[in-house]
This record gives structure tokens, C-alpha cells and sequence, in this order.
């Protein structure tokens, strides 16, 4: 079948998830922001996953605002090698209200900037 899946239907007893992607990585269109995305999304159980995969950056931020535009959260990690990298930044929602929310993600490196916005849905 095509699409992803879920490895189990609720996860594990820590609530962890594994998402199989039928894409394959190609390291000559050297992009440094490749694949951006929160799962599960919309978020119905106060705890998300924001994943970025990068190639050759040397920091990841993604900084989350709500629909007015007002800052909520923000995650940074500087990268330790060059190369195909992946974050994972886990967002507890516990204290937000439901709502749409944009994650605005940035992957730098020596010379350049690349960007992309992630929408983001939190329902109760």
C-alpha cells in the first residue's frame, strides 16, 4: 500500500510512534531544509512530534506562533556533524489552547538560510 502508517494503532506504553515514509533521500539536489512536518497532526493528545531533516546545517530552530501572530514556544539545537541530519523537538500542549498554530522552521548553515512553515492543528 502507498502512504504511511502507523507501526502500531495507539504506539507503545511511552506513547512513541513510528512513521514508515516511502520517499528516499537524494544527496545532490543539496537543499539544506529537506522534509518538515508535526505528527501526529491535529493533535488530540497534548504531545506532538515537530521533525525536520536537514542536510549539512549547522542549527535548527523552529519557533511556534498562534493564528494572531503571537509567539507560544520556540526549540533551537545546534548540529554536532555535517550530513543528512534529523531533529525531533517534542511540543507538550498541555498549556495552549486549541487552535491552529505555525511553526516557522529554520535550517542555517555557514552561508545560507532556508525556511519553511509547518500548519499546525490542536483540538481537545
Amino acid at each position: 500500500p502507498l502512504g504511511n502508517k502507523w507501526s502500531m494503532k495507539h504506539g507503545d506504553i511511552g506513547k512513541s510512534r513510528q512513521l514508515i515514509l516511502n520517499y528516499t533521500f537524494e544527496e545532490e539536489n543539496k537543499k539544506i531544509l529537506h522534509n518538515t512536518y508535526c505528527y501526529p497532526n491535529p493533535i488530540t493528545e497534548n504531545r506532538a512530534t515537530i521533525r525536520v531533516e536537514t542536510f549539512g546545517s549547522t542549527n535548527v530552530d523552529v519557533e511556534i506562533y498562534d493564528l494572531a501572530g503571537y509567539f507560544i514556544k520556540s526549540f533551537k539545537e545546534k548540529s554536532i556533524h555535517s550530513g543528512f541530519q534529523i531533529k525531533e523537538f517534542q511540543w507538550v500542549t498541555s498549556n495552549v489552547n486549541p487552535g491552529v498554530y505555525f511553526a516557522h522552521v529554520s535550517a542555517i548553515n555557514d552561508s545560507k538560510t532556508q525556511t519553511n512553515i509547518i500548519k499546525i492543528a490542536v483540538v481537545d
